[in-house]
C-alpha cells in the first residue's frame, strides 16, 4: 500500500525551519508539547462547553460527575488525550430530568 499525501501552503516549510532554528532536540521537544497542549486545551474547552450545552450540566458538574478529564502531553509522549470515566450518571442532574 502506498500512502501519498500532499500538503498545500507554507506550514510546514515554516515549522521546519523553526525547529532547525531551536537547534537542540530538547527545546524542539519543548515547543511541541508547548503547542500540542495549548491546542489540546481549546478543544478541552470546547468539548465541556458541548457537553454541557447537550446535557444541562454545568461544566463544573461533568468533571466531578461525569469523570470528563484531560492528560496533558509530556516530555516522555507528545499526546493529549480527553477522556470520561463512562460512568452511569442519574436522571435527575440532567436539565428537565425528573425524579418519577
Amino acid at each position: 500500500m502506498i500512502i501519498i499525501q500532499r500538503i498545500k501552503g507554507d506550514g510546514l516549510p515554516k515549522l521546519n525551519r523553526a525547529v532547525d532554528e531551536l537547534g537542540n532536540e530538547t527545546r524542539m521537544h519543548r515547543a511541541y508539547r508547548l503547542v500540542i497542549n495549548k491546542s489540546g486545551g481549546k478543544a478541552f474547552t470546547q468539548v465541556k462547553r458541548a457537553l454541557a450545552k447537550q446535557t444541562g450540566m454545568t461544566q463544573r458538574k461533568l468533571i466531578q460527575l461525569g469523570g470528563v478529564r484531560a492528560t496533558r502531553a509530556n516530555y516522555a509522549k507528545l499526546e493529549f488525550i480527553i477522556g470520561s470515566s463512562g460512568k452511569e450518571l442519574n436522571r435527575p442532574l440532567f436539565a428537565g430530568g425528573s425524579n418519577s
